[in-house]
């Protein structure tokens, strides 16, 4: 077993790094909150007054509301493209698991902004979207919705979160995979013990199961449940 003093000197490094750039920043923000603004400078005077407005003011509500539809389509849109791709990928890919896995996580290696102009430049008014299909003689002039419009926004921040959705249900369906092998052998292995000893192992291979199965049905059962597929767990 490791001391504590291991034990705090690993944790102490990230503990740092959260607490430094996670909650330091969430705590100035709160703290900003907070102050009055007058003539567009922030004084250091505690009240309330920037929170009455946001109560108030109709306008804060509809951008509020607006934001959250648009976070619930792109992590609606993410996860209908991530699972089935991460499902793929953990048990049909076979040789070209590789391949494919690399082609998902290349694009975090460009930049958010990189990425949110490519965006621009497929959906714009001189761009490749409108330009194909005005070669196609579908339309007679750019179409100004593809980028200035909800559906832009949805698309793009898609793309972006995607791999971001896809890795950790990837990583829990190949983690499962392996525990799921490592836990069949071992039963069987122990298929000639001793009775009690086969007991024994059928209850903690049992606990095993439960432990993992718990979250996994929290996380991927619900929308099987609604169109009476049988839940992940149980297809193995």
């Amino acid at each position: 077993m490791y001391s504590r003093a291991y034990k705090t000197l690993v944790s102490l490094p990230p503990l740092v790094w959260v607490g430094t750039f996670l909650l330091l920043p969430y705590a100035l923000v709160f703290a900003h909150s907070l102050w009055a603004v007058r003539e567009g400078v922030m004084v250091h005077d505690w009240n309330l007054d920037n929170y009455k407005a946001l109560l108030t003011n109709p306008l804060y509500a509809v951008v509020l509301f607006r934001t959250m539809h648009i976070a619930a389509s792109v992590t609606l849109c993410a996860i209908l493209l991530g699972y089935p791709l991460a499902y793929y990928l953990a048990f049909h890919a076979g040789a070209r698991k590789e391949l494919l896995y690399q082609l998902v996580i290349v694009p975090l290696w460009v930049s958010y902004l990189v990425r949110g102009y490519a965006w621009k430049t497929i959906l714009g008014s001189d761009g490749v979207l409108n330009g194909f299909l005005q070669y196609l003689h579908l339309t007679r002039e750019p179409v100004g919705y593809f980028l200035y419009s909800p559906f832009a926004v949805v698309l793009m921040l898609t793309h972006i979160y995607t791999p971001f959705v896809f890795l950790p249900i990837y990583g829990f369906t190949g983690s499962w995979r392996k525990l799921r092998s490592n836990v069949l052998a071992r039963d069987t292995a122990s298929l000639h013990a001793r009775p009690a000893r086969r007991r024994d192992v059928c209850v903690c291979s049992l606990a095993r199961r439960l432990s993992c199965a718990a979250p996994g049905r929290r996380s991927f059962r619900h929308h099987d449940r609604k169109r009476g597929a049988k839940p992940l767990w149980r297809r193995f």
